[in-house]
């Protein structure tokens, strides 16, 4: 995050995390904080498969990225957020 990466939460396991942050983008150390405080048994980059991302912002990038959610739909373990990405 420190390097100039935004990410943004597409998809969680619903037996780990509320359809409620879908959407939820990590743009400081500080969204990575509350996030994990508010969800202590979560892995702190998803390795148990919690939850997955999307990258907006990458140094490697020629632009970034908005993400526009469209719907969630659900599947037998997993919330999933349909969306559109926006170059920024």
């Amino acid at each position: 995050i420190n390097a100039g990466f935004e990410y943004s939460i597409i998809a969680v396991n619903k037996e780990k995390l509320s359809k409620e942050w879908l959407g939820y983008t990590f743009r400081s150390i500080r969204d990575l904080e509350q996030f994990l405080k508010a969800n202590p048994n979560v892995d702190s980059v998803g390795e148990f498969a919690e939850f997955h991302t999307v990258v907006l912002k990458c140094p490697l990038f020629e632009k970034s990225f908005e993400l526009k959610p469209a719907e969630v739909e659900e599947s037998e373990r997993y919330w999933w957020l349909r969306f559109r990405l926006v170059k920024v």
